[in-house]
This record gives C-alpha cells, structure tokens and sequence, in this order.
C-alpha cells in the first residue's frame, strides 16, 4: 500500500503544529536587527560575519526595516561586525552558532566616523525566539567532559526535555546498537531518527543508528523532539542532529586511552568465593587530527578509535545430575532406558559444579568484543560562495557472546553466537551563496550496514545419527546437532535443565544499503525566512534469517513425566526446522518535498509556517519471492508467478 503524508505547520510563537523528521539540515544562521540609539531601524548596513576557526566569510545587507539575515554557517564561533554610513562600527566576538540553530543578534549603531569600532558582548541565547522547535543542543564540551559510560554521546540525549531511558542499550561505541535505549514523548525507542552531517544514519530494519560516531571526532549534536518545522518528516520520536568536527587554521591532535580491569572490580554477586572471579580486560583508545591543507582555503579532520574487551559471564543453571544420565530419577521406583543417542547427548552436559537451590552448575566464559573506527573529513572553499565537504567513515565489529542470546538460550558453555559486521557512512556537502540573500545545499549520502551472527561450530548432527533430512546450517558450512529444547514436569524431583545446542534463529544476515539526494534553497526578502527542498532516499534491504535452520527438538512434561525423563527415553514433543532460501531483497524509495516560511512579523513574535508531502512507496522483493494467499480460500497458497493475484504482496 501506498502511504502518503501531507504535514501542514502553523506557528505562532509558542504555539506550532508541525511534521515529524526527514529532510535535514546541519547548519545554522544568524539574523537580528541595526538601530540607531534612538532605535530607528538602518537599512542598508552592511553585516559582515567571519568564521574564527577557518576564515569563511558571508556578508550581507539589512532590508528597509533593518533586518538581516546570514544563513548557511557551519556550527562554530563568529566574528560579527555591522557598520553603516555615518554610524561607528560595532563588532561581536565569539557568537556561537549551532547545529540547526538561528542565533538573533541585534546592534545599535551610534553616530559616529566608521572607523571608530565599538566592541560589544554576545551572550548565549535562553530563549531560542526564532523557532518554536522543543530541542537540545549538547556542544563539544559536554560531549567531552561529562562522564560517560563506554564513552557513548547518545547518553546525553537524555537531557533533553520529553526524552526517557528505555528498554535496549546495547550499543556499542562505533557499532550498531540501540544508543542507550531513550524514547521521546512516549513513542518507542526505535522511532528515533539519527542524522550524521545531515544525511541519513539508520539501520531500518533495527530501528537504531547505523554507526555510533567516536565522542572525539563530534562538534555538537541536537536532539529535537517536538514541534519541528515541515522540512522535517520520517519518524515520530526525536531527531538526534549530529555534527563530525571539521578542520582550522591551528593544527590540532589528541591521543587517549581508557581502561578498566579486574583487578579493580568487584566480584559479581552470584559468583561464590570457591570460583575464580570473573575476569575484566577493557581498552578504549584513538586520536585525532585536524588542521588545514592550504590556509584558509582546505582543512582535514581525521580520527581513529578502537575498543577491545574480555568480560567474563557468569551465569548458574541446571544440568543433568550423573544419577539422571544413567536413568535414575528421584521420585520414580525404577530406572528408565536411555537411548544410545539420548547417553551421547547427555554427555554434551557439564557435569555438576555447584550445590546451591539456584542451580547446580556455575561458568564464566569470556565475551569479547572488537570494534576499529575510523573517519576521515575534508573541506573545501572552491571559491568565496561555494564550499565542499565531503566525509567517510566505518566501523569494523567483532563479537562473540559465550551463550545463546534469547529467552530461549543455552546456558552453558560451547554454544555462543559470533557477532560479525561493517559499517559505512558517506557524506557529500555543497553549499552555494547565490546572493547575499539566496543560499542552495545540496546534499549526497550513502549509508551501508552489514552484520552476520552465527552459532559458533559445535557437536555435528551426523556424529550422534541425527538426520534431519535437510543440509542443517550447509549456507555457512556448519552442520551442528539441533538444539534441544527442556520445559515442564517436576513430578520426578529433577528441577529444569538448561537447553542444548545454538540459536535457533541463526544464521542470520543483514545488508542494508540507503541512497540519500538532499537539495534545499533558502531565501530571505524582508520579514520572510523562505525555505524549500527535496529529500529522496533509496534503501535495499538484504536479509537471510535461517529460523531453526539447523533444527529444534522439544522434550516437555507429558504423561506424568517431566522433560529430562522423556528426554532419556527419545520421546519428543515436537521439532521444528527450516526448510527453504530464505534469502529476501527488499527495496523501498521515499519522497519528502517541502516549504515553509519564518515570518517576523514583530520584534517579539514569529509565525512559522509550512506545507509537506510524503510519498513512501511499498516495500517490494527484488526477485519476486514473496507469496500471498486469497483470504476467500485461506487454505490455497499462491504461486508469486500467478498472473490472478495482485502484484507485490
């Protein structure tokens, strides 16, 4: 089905009705009003803004009512100077210009010889008072200073006004993951949209970001979570606005580490004084380095930031006693028949380590983790009007988690999930002055995820004469037994066992490619902001999931017998496998056009206002591998080649 959006904002002041997050921008401007001391509006002054860290230079002049307008700056700190003839010159230093942010800044001009200069004092804004948008801007000395940890930015988001902690947080710092797990005014924690220098940093079949960026290598992020203007479209949570650092004039580097180790941990609480203590080796280490190419003209940023640890995991469960091996139960007058299958499967087990009511087996295996990231920027004044950024960066991720993620897992040793991938993230950024009044960027991304799991190998299936009539796990070369699954019955004294064997819904893999084009155009004419653009993205979606692939073996209390004792007898209560390519291409291309308007209609009021279309086509399988079925004959399933039924279900 074809979903369009038509989003229509008006805003006046504190009031707004807007759209949701799509089509964004990293910039931000600044704009105010030239009076005299008698505060009569100048028209015709000249603003001058000049970037202190890379000398870029933007001027402009005020209109008949002495408002002016300076778009298209990148985040950083300005030199300001308004002059006008028969006024003396008055300059601010350090105005701070953010992500997506419109700085007001407002001079009074006194009668005077031009060459005299006033210095005057930019002081931050509270009140952001030319947009109703509810956000906040976390700048690179929060970024930096504030204690995080695993040295994730995406903790700081929780500042923010309407955002809460939420369930997930696995993310892994320059890896994919659910940054910390925040939900925004009630909606889920995966309707958050992550933009990295404005272009798309979505993993969309996750719902999460893409690439979780080193704090070293951000200038500032927004999170915005209400109220936003119709440029914006997408999702309905938050938008996480984030901003890479850039190049100066001043040749900067840092190098770092951080570190964590057992011996300056505690002991976990359920790992009892007869066991070893859980071991504990973490590394966190980079650098960067910025600087210029050619003065003024050409800078580069680069940084660098590996992760290594080896954490120790302690989990207690139950694994069949030696008495339950060899078919003796408590509670049943007589010994039961173990299969020769069932006496090799037993042996699989640990044998018992521990005498304890919560279980009476205790390990530590270790999970590691590996990630390298990189990133490297440069940007490019071509002329005084247009300027090149351009950046890439990627990660490289490999885990390996000692047990079977998921409900129903494995608890012992031997059966652990690899956790393999890469992530790229492409950016290209060109901003064009066409007049002092006029700005167009355009905008190119590509973002590509790509992660495996897979059960580690383990005990192959045709070792212990198990034929489950289909090549279990041939996609990856693996062949393992299936897994067995334990539930219910205590009627003879044994309590639950853990299950054996892998995951039961690996291998999986996910490749996920978006292509982002971006144009918008800004024009400023009196009182009026203009703005207008396109934003149109491309995504493949390439997926295997290999559900029970390898097989899955139910033993569950039936016949007033519990689960193991069933077990040692090979009376199963089920089995379920895979059978099939499950491989599926999907693709799926999004629309969002947009304008709005900033009309100041007094010094103290703004009414934003605008109109947004969506169009986001039906999610479609490359290869036509999808089948659907007449709901008027639910037990006749239908050919994809059918030319009867309707097309891309």
């Amino acid at each position: 089905m074809v979903r369009s959006t038509t989003l229509c904002a008006v805003l006046a002041s504190f009031l707004s009705i807007a759209g949701l997050a799509f089509a964004q921008t990293t910039q931000g401007g600044i704009t105010g009003t030239i009076r005299d001391e008698k505060g009569a509006e100048i028209s015709s002054a000249t603003v001058r803004v000049v970037s202190a860290g890379t000398g870029l230079t933007r001027e402009t002049t005020t209109a008949g009512n002495g408002l002016y307008h300076v778009l298209g700056l990148p985040t950083g700190a300005y030199e300001v100077t308004a002059q006008a003839q028969g006024f003396t010159t008055s300059k601010a230093a350090d105005v701070q210009v953010g992500v997506d942010q419109i700085r007001t800044l407002d001079f009074t001009l006194r009668v005077g010889a031009r060459s005299e200069t006033v210095n005057v004092e930019s002081s931050a804004e509270l009140t952001q008072t030319e947009s109703s948008k509810i956000g906040e801007i976390i700048d690179n000395r929060k970024v930096v200073d504030l204690p995080l940890n695993g040295r994730d930015f995406a903790q700081l988001a929780r500042l923010s006004p309407g955002v809460a902690v939420s369930g997930g947080g696995g993310g892994q710092q320059g890896g994919e993951g659910n940054v910390s797990g925040f939900s925004s005014n009630g909606q889920r924690s995966t309707s958050n949209n992550f933009q990295v220098d404005g272009v798309d940093n979505n993993n969309y079949f996750a719902g999460e970001a893409a690439q979780l960026p080193s704090i070293d290598s951000i200038q500032e992020f927004e999170v915005q979570t209400n109220t936003f203007a119709a440029e914006y479209g997408r999702n309905t949570g938050s938008v996480v606005n984030l901003v890479t650092k850039s190049g100066t004039n001043q040749l900067h580097g840092s190098l770092y580490e951080f570190f964590r180790n057992d011996v300056l941990d505690a002991r976990n609480y359920f790992n009892k004084d007869t066991f070893p203590k859980s071991g504990l080796h973490l590394n966190q280490f980079g650098g960067t380095l910025g600087g210029p190419i050619i003065k003024n003209n050409t800078f580069f940023f680069l940084n660098y930031e590996g992760f290594r640890r080896r954490a120790g995991i302690t989990r207690i469960t139950n694994v069949p006693t030696l008495d339950q091996r060899a078919g003796i139960f408590a509670g049943l007058p007589n010994p039961v028949p173990v299969t020769p299958t069932s006496a090799a499967l037993f042996n699989l087990f640990p044998k018992p380590n521990l005498n304890d009511p919560s279980g009476n087996f205790i390990s530590s295996p270790e999970q590691t983790d590996g990630t390298d990231q990189f990133l490297v920027k440069v940007d490019h004044r071509l002329r005084e009007s247009d300027n090149l950024s351009a950046r890439y960066s990627r990660t490289r991720i490999d885990t390996f988690f000692p047990f079977t993620p998921g409900q129903s897992g494995t608890n012992v040793p031997g059966y652990g999930v690899n956790d393999n991938g890469a992530n790229h993230l492409v950016a290209i950024n060109y901003t064009r002055v066409l007049s002092p009044r006029t700005l167009n960027e355009a905008r190119l991304g590509f973002t590509r995820t790509n992660v495996q799991l897979a059960t580690e190998p383990g005990p192959q299936a045709a070792d212990f004469g198990i034929n489950t009539g289909w090549p279990a796990g041939s996609l990856l070369g693996l062949g393992n037994i299936p897994q067995l699954s334990f539930s219910g019955g205590f009627v003879s004294g044994s309590a639950s066992v853990s299950n054996l064997g892998g995951a039961i819904d690996q291998p999986n893999r996910t490749a996920i490619n978006t292509y982002q084009f971006v144009d918008t155009s800004s024009h400023t004419a009196a009182r009026h902001s203009l703005k207008a653009g396109v934003d149109i993205r491309y995504t493949q979606l390439n997926r295997l999931y290999d559900l029970a692939f390898s097989g899955q073996v139910s033993f569950s209390g039936t016949s007033g017998q519990d689960a193991l004792v069933n077990f040692a007898q090979g009376l199963s209560s089920g089995a379920l496998q895979f059978v099939g390519d499950s491989h599926r291409n999907f693709r799926n291309t999004s629309f969002g056009f947009f304008g709005q308007d900033s009309f100041k209609l007094r010094r103290n009021l703004t009414l934003n206002y605008g109109l947004r279309y969506e169009l986001n086509t039906v999610l479609n399988e490359a290869h036509g591998r999808l089948s659907s079925f007449r709901p008027q004959n639910f037990t006749t399933f239908l050919d994809p080649n059918d030319p009867t039924i309707q097309t891309n279900l």
